[in-house]
């Protein structure tokens, strides 16, 4: 029996919210509606899952067998197929980039979990940049328009993230 996913779409046609408990997903029921829903919709958002890394490798290997990452990438001390960024630790993602492209055979997906998530930082000038990790200028929004005395001086630094991720 194949189980029907609660989807909300939230960008046209790329990206869905699931609206369903963790726990569920992980049923062998669900695994085929999961994978539809991963074609159809490109991206799959789980808001407020809080998956175990036992959980986290479960949901990553219905789309397909779990790789390592590469030997430059940090890794969960107890889990080899997981990657685990913390800007604690000198990690920082602020820009937008794509896993393993540049391999001969690139990954088919991820299955990322922010583990800590960045909260709203103000910038000098009090108002809150459209992304917590930004260092553009333009992330002033009350300054945009006129561009401000010292753009400069509106950067966010980015707060707090640790992630973890698993590729197939």
């Amino acid at each position: 029996m194949t189980t029907t996913l609660a989807l909300t779409p939230l960008g046209g046609h790329f990206a869905a919210r699931i609206d369903a408990p963790f726990d569920e997903l992980l049923d062998e029921a669900s695994h085929q509606a999961l994978r539809d829903a991963l074609v159809d919709h490109k991206v799959l958002v789980l808001p407020g899952a809080d998956p175990s890394i036992e959980q986290h490798i479960a949901l990553a290997t219905v789309f397909g067998d779990a790789e390592p990452p590469q030997p430059q990438n940090p890794r969960h001390e107890d889990f080899d197929l997981v990657c685990v960024f913390d800007s604690a630790e000198g990690y920082e993602a602020d820009r937008w980039h794509s896993d393993e492209t540049f391999t001969d055979a690139p990954s088919s997906g991820a299955a990322l979990v922010m583990r800590i998530n960045p909260t709203p930082v103000a910038t000098r000038c009090g108002s809150t940049p459209r992304s917590p990790t930004t260092r553009s200028p333009m992330a002033c929004a009350s300054c945009r328009p006129t561009g401000g005395p010292d753009t400069r001086s509106h950067r966010a630094l980015p707060p707090s993230t640790r992630s973890s991720g698993i590729t197939w």
